[in-house]
């Protein structure tokens, strides 16, 4: 497969990108993708919902207003499938699960008051338009053939699927009919944006499409000389003839020292600059200047990628300054059910919030540890976030140790933040911090190693896991196989990923210091080999992997059956040299 088209199908595969749009409200639920499973809300009782929403402290009696179980779980499915649908592997069921359902929880909460507001606003969506967006979903299906033979099997019939999520399209349509009038961003108001950010506008979003030619700083002479040629001759011409590599680059802010970028951003098209010191990588770059896509006006503005970015950047802006408005005028809230819910979500809503932190902490610490005793009783999510809330804490102590060993050194911008810790830590000499580091590290130690014993195929366990213990084999191990089988999928397509191959590296490394360790038993030391091995044939490197097999029959002789593997290891190889000598195809 060639480069070209490997990126083309793994681009899509941006983990955060995904979560961060889904969780801020960005990707708006489509009702259309799936079906709910919740029937049974109507005749539930407010004490059976995770969430229900208050006004004046009371409860307010209307379901619509209510956060179900099965409408929390359909939510995080869905948003669970997108992440192993482009991403390739599944959410941590202990530290990532509660953490995701507490963002998503949130959003349902936003989407509640959304028709809480529609209600006493009295907006509606028409029977007319639901049947327009209902027609639209037939479409999309009827023009698919792999979904038209899906929603046959599953639902019966087209018609039958659509009366279906009639109820929940309407809902969605109305959410988003809500969210456009309480957040509308007009024309004026981003012509005003654009003419108070000209410069930084232009900085951030203008492009230009160039070709590269690079040397060393010591090299300015052949530098000079290859400008003189190129513009005589031309850029890729001069390249051949003085047998110097070329790439083409998309110029914009970030990728090249001010200097260089404002000088590319003035030359005109088609011509050739350089050459301009970069002193980051030490060379020196001549460019030259193919197309330019300039924004110095606010047509050019209105016509790039950079207006619907700052759109919905202003659209959002102006509906969360509207809802925290509307939620303090009505003096609307949610009380949470679910115990585990309600500090998960108290987490995501203070993270940045020290002090509220702290609390968070205590009073968690007082159902981990009764008197002092470890209370393995309690919810292992609860465990969880404590070890979360551990971590947060030891983190701040760090930088408190740093910041005390910078001393007169210290920069303003640092002994700001020096100040903002020392107010929730007090006066801490060095020895002090020290001692508090080893009491919530002893304290995380006892908990992890509960939650290791417990959930051993729990990434984030066996990763934190590893850390505390790093002298225990076996939890190396667990570590590094559960980072190998997470990365499994994508192994065939690594040698094209830098990022991949070096993550990759660092667990054959890990997985080799389990084998040579003198603490590992035969058993382990072999799984770790095996993985080794198994990971380079996965890859494709049957050198690599003769190599960790040879090593294998030395050392367990008795273990596979030799022959057969290192057989499939030649087929692998003459299959290669067979590709390669054969004529490239798209």
């Amino acid at each position: 497969m060639s480069y070209r088209k490997w990126m083309k199908k793994w681009q899509v595969v941006i983990f955060w990108a995904i979560a961060i749009a889904f969780l801020a409200g960005v990707i708006w639920w489509s009702v259309g993708l799936y079906v709910s499973s919740r029937r049974e809300d109507q005749s539930s009782t407010i004490d059976a919902t995770v969430a229900y929403l208050t006004k004046d402290g009371t409860a307010v009696n209307t379901p619509t207003y209510w956060i179900f179980p099965s409408e929390l779980q359909d939510r995080f499915t869905q948003y669970e499938n997108m992440v192993r649908m482009y991403y390739g592997q599944d959410l941590d069921p202990i530290f990532d699960e509660p953490l995701y359902k507490a963002h998503i929880l949130k959003q349902l909460m936003v989407e509640k008051v959304l028709l809480y507001y529609a209600d006493q606003s009295g907006i509606k969506v028409l029977k007319k338009e639901v049947d327009e967006k209902l027609n639209e979903y037939r479409k999309q299906i009827e023009g698919n053939e792999n979904y038209l033979n899906y929603v046959k099997r599953n639902f019966g019939s087209v018609d039958r699927y659509l009366t279906m999520i009639r109820k929940d399209v309407e809902t969605s349509m109305i959410i988003n009919k809500v969210r456009s009038v309480v957040s509308e961003v007009a024309e004026d108001e981003l012509r005003n944006y654009y003419n108070s950010h000209k410069d930084e506008i232009k900085n951030k979003y203008s492009t230009v499409e160039s070709k590269i030619a690079t040397f060393g700083t010591d090299e300015e002479a052949t530098a000079n000389k290859f400008l003189e040629l190129a513009r005589k001759e031309g850029f890729t011409k001069a390249a051949t003839d003085m047998s110097i590599s070329v790439f083409d680059f998309t110029i914009k802010s970030g990728t090249v020292p001010d200097d260089i970028l404002e000088a590319v951003f003035d030359a005109t098209p088609n011509s050739i600059v350089g050459p301009f010191k970069y002193e980051t990588i030490n060379n020196l770059l001549v460019i030259e200047v193919l197309s330019k896509n300039i924004i110095s006006s606010y047509g050019d503005f209105k016509s790039s990628d950079a207006y619907n970015e700052i759109k919905n950047n202003l659209t959002d802006e102006k509906f969360q300054k509207w809802y925290e408005d509307y939620v303090k005028k009505e003096n609307l809230s949610f009380n949470i059910n679910d115990e585990e819910l309600k500090y998960w979500y108290s987490y995501i809503e203070n993270y940045k919030d020290k002090k509220a932190l702290i609390e968070l902490y205590n009073d968690l610490d007082k159902k981990v540890f009764i008197e002092g005793q470890f209370n393995t009783d309690l919810s292992d999510l609860l465990k969880a976030l404590y070890v979360v809330l551990l971590e947060t804490q030891e983190m701040d102590l760090q930088d408190y140790k740093y910041y005390i060993s910078l001393g007169d050194k210290i920069s303003e911008d640092e002994k700001e933040k020096f100040e903002e810790i020392k107010k929730f830590y007090g006066e801490l000499k060095k020895e002090g911090i020290e001692n508090k580091i080893k009491e919530l590290r002893d304290k995380e130690k006892e908990v992890v190693k509960f939650l290791y014993d417990a959930y051993r195929t729990s990434l984030g366990v066996v990763q934190r896991a590893a850390k505390l213990f790093p002298d225990d084999p076996q939890v190396l191990y667990d570590y590094y196989h559960l980072q190998y089988e997470s990365m499994k999928s994508m192994l065939p397509y690594a040698q094209y990923d830098q990022r991949m191959m070096s993550s990759l590296m660092q667990v054959v490394v890990g997985l080799y210091g389990v084998y040579m360790s003198d603490k590992a038993s035969t058993d382990l030391k072999f799984d770790a080999i095996y993985d080794v091995y198994e990971l380079y044939k996965t890859m494709g490197d049957a050198t690599s992997a003769s190599s960790v097999l040879s090593e294998m029959k030395e050392k367990f002789p008795d273990r596979l059956e030799y022959d057969v593997e290192f057989q499939q290891l030649e087929d692998m190889i003459e299959e290669s040299t067979t590709e390669e000598s054969s004529p490239a195809t798209e």
